[in-house]
């Protein structure tokens, strides 16, 4: 779906209102909703999608900031044609762009749901030598993969790197082509580099009455 200049990628099952919207951590693509989308689909209106350069979206423009990435999906809903309002899950950093959506459109947000959600106080506690590190393993990570994918590695070992073991083999090998596609690599440095810029916005943003469950790994 085209929002100006380039498209994003959409998939929706399910009926009913409010609609919900899953959005996938760092590297990841809507594929990795597959097995929760089908299960919520049998209640709601369920939409996954691939933020730019993710998946089967075009790259988008820098830098990809969580405050970008929370407009970029504003203008895919409205493009889409998906009827609010929406209870938002995101996992890992796409936490920060879930709550900036929630900070700027209070009115399109029913409920939130935070999986594993990084905070900005992660960040204000990171030392500057490891965010640098951080973005270094994100670059030697990309060479191994594109490595990998070269060698025909990612075709064959699919399950092992998506690393969910409940997915039929074909849908974990499609979920790790996808994420180790160049593109998606870039966009994965990109968003990696870009996580802490909005930080101060993060810090002053309410959710006021809107409802909110955080779902937490206890390992």
């Amino acid at each position: 779906m085209d929002i100006g200049g380039h498209s994003l990628h959409v998939a929706c099952l399910g009926k009913g209102r409010p609609t919900v919207i899953l959005d996938a951590g760092l590297g990841g693509t809507s594929r990795d909703w597959g097995l929760v989308q089908a299960r919520l689909a049998a209640h709601a209106r369920v939409c996954a999608y691939d933020r730019a350069g993710m998946g089967h979206s075009d790259p988008g423009p820098e830098p990809r900031s969580p405050a970008r990435i929370a407009a970029e999906l504003r203008r895919l809903l409205k493009a889409a044609g998906v009827p609010g309002p929406y209870v938002l899950v995101a996992h890992s950093l796409s936490g920060k762009s879930a709550r900036l959506f929630a900070a700027a459109y209070p009115e399109d947000v029913a409920g939130m749901v935070l999986v594993d959600a990084r905070s900005e106080k992660i960040d204000a506690a990171t030392h500057p030598e490891e965010a640098e590190a951080f973005v270094a393993a994100l670059k030697r990570q990309a060479v191994l993969l594109t490595l990998a994918r070269k060698l025909g590695l990612v075709r064959l070992l699919g399950s092992i790197l998506t690393d969910e073991p409940g997915l039929p083999p074909g849908a974990a090998t499609e979920m790790a082509l996808l994420q180790t596609q160049p593109q998606s690599l870039r966009a994965t440095a990109s968003e990696g580099r870009a996580r802490s810029m909005d930080n101060a916005a993060l810090n002053g943003a309410s959710l006021g009455a809107i409802p909110l469950v955080v779902i937490a790994a206890g390992d």
